[in-house]
């Protein structure tokens, strides 16, 4: 009987010794994930500012959407610039862009767009308590507007901003590609060709396929700038930060970062 409670004993210590370590175990991998996210953050900020550098100066300021391979203590970032006005505003682009949004980009039949594009406009007019109207105030917003599903969501979300503070128009030259198909009515070749026209810094570039109320190519200084920062696991790092270029800050810097976002992109993803 002692020797059956001594085995007794000793599976127990077993088993409280091996749960033990693979909680140890697993503490230390997230401790190890936060380290590597905390550095790919940092990484990222500092690339991105090396290239908000550049965007500071109005005279040098890129008009197209812009990657630049930043190297920064030994690794190469990718980083994206973006005018926001080369996105589709959500809270003041034309009734039509939206509708365009929804049946090309979105994949939705013709009087499903038209509903959704419609309860997009009912959204960012509806009025507060006080009278006041209501804007979308993030990209995320979307979901809670009312027949939107998330499958909708997904295909639009990245064409879409809430923050341009512009005209509602799209600037053509600094479209992104799925941008300027929305435009082109899901013409791609028509889309490929303009993208790549502003790519390689083509002026006078014929757009007239496109429907010139949607159009607009006035300058922006807010921009989406996004650095993808490689990780020790072979994943990536997206660091995201929404920038206002016309207002300064009293730390000196000739900008101000109104919102960030960091993600991470699983190396199966890449």
């Amino acid at each position: 009987m002692v020797l059956v409670a001594v085995l007794w004993i000793v599976a127990a210590l077993s088993v409280i010794v091996t749960g033990m370590i693979q909680s140890v175990r697993s503490e230390l991998r997230q401790v190890s994930a936060a380290s590597q996210m905390a550095q790919g953050s940092a990484s990222g900020g500092a690339a991105i500012a090396a290239v908000l550098q550049g965007l500071s100066v109005p005279s040098t300021a890129p008009r197209s959407l812009t990657v630049t391979d930043i190297q920064f203590q030994g690794l190469s970032i990718s980083v994206r610039a973006m005018a926001l006005n080369g996105l589709i505003d959500l809270n003041s682009a034309p009734l039509q862009l939206l509708e365009k949004l929804f049946l090309v980009a979105g994949e939705l039949p013709g009087p499903q767009a038209n509903e959704m594009a419609e309860m997009v406009r009912a959204a960012r007019t509806r009025a507060d308590s006080l009278g006041r109207t209501q804007r979308l105030e993030s990209v995320e917003d979307l979901l809670r507007v009312t027949s939107m599903d998330y499958d909708t969501y997904s295909k639009v979300s990245e064409l879409v901003t809430t923050d341009a503070r512009g005209s509602g128009r799209v600037n053509v030259s600094a479209a992104p590609l799925g941008v300027l198909r929305v435009l082109a009515d899901g013409n791609l070749e028509l889309a490929r060709r303009i993208f790549e026209g502003a790519q390689a810094g083509a002026t006078g570039q014929d757009t007239s396929a496109l429907d010139s109320a949607l159009v607009d190519n006035a300058p922006s200084r807010r921009y989406l700038v996004q650095a993808r920062v490689p990780l020790p696991d072979g994943a990536r790092l997206l660091v995201s930060r929404w920038v206002d270029m016309n207002s300064g800050k009293a730390d000196g810097l000739p900008w101000r970062i109104f919102h960030a976002e960091n993600r991470l992109e699983p190396a199966a993803d890449l």
